[in-house]
């Protein structure tokens, strides 16, 4: 009698124990999403850098946004989409924010002058001198109208040689 009391309780505790045992060996691992902070390395105002592109100097990757809520899909969705598909940065060049939302009397037309857009958000691809000239080598815009892809995004990058990620299969 007492070895089958023994019997029933050993295999009640494994019924018991055995589940748990097995849902904290299999649990899945807590996903770590990417935050925007750890995506773009620095956000710079577009005055400050027309008024001292001399302390710029090098090849920077912008991305040019405003206060629009399309500039916000560009970063949480279409950024942040290409980095966490790898679970890896594949960006040649660190991914700069240049924020034009707080420039007062920002013109279209001074847009086109400097950065050669005349919409944001966009990215422009460019290079500082030590003089402070800025070259513009490509840029890229979004427009509400005709928007890009995820996949559009990442074939400007890889033609313009700043993107080192896999590439979509051609068809």
């Amino acid at each position: 009698m007492n070895k089958k009391i023994i019997g029933i309780i050993v295999v009640s505790l494994i019924v018991l124990i055995l589940p748990l045992a097995l849902y904290r060996y299999f649990k899945p691992k807590d996903a770590n999403p990417l935050q925007l902070s750890q995506i773009i390395n620095d956000t710079i105002q577009y005055n400050e850098f027309i008024d001292n592109t001399k302390d710029f100097s090098g090849e920077h990757l912008f991305l040019v946004t405003s206060n629009k809520e399309d500039s916000d899909y560009i970063e949480s969705a279409l950024v942040r989409s290409l980095i966490q598909e790898n679970e890896k940065d594949n960006f040649v060049l660190p991914l700069e924010k240049l924020e034009t939302g707080n420039a007062k009397d920002l013109t279209v037309t001074q847009l086109k002058d400097k950065l050669h857009i005349e919409n944001s958000p966009a990215f422009v691809y460019l290079f500082v001198d030590d003089k402070g000239t800025i070259d513009i080598k490509s840029t890229f815009e979004y427009y509400e109208s005709n928007p890009f892809t995820k996949e559009e995004l990442k074939q400007w990058l890889y033609a313009n040689d700043l993107w080192v990620g896999p590439m979509p299969d051609e068809n």
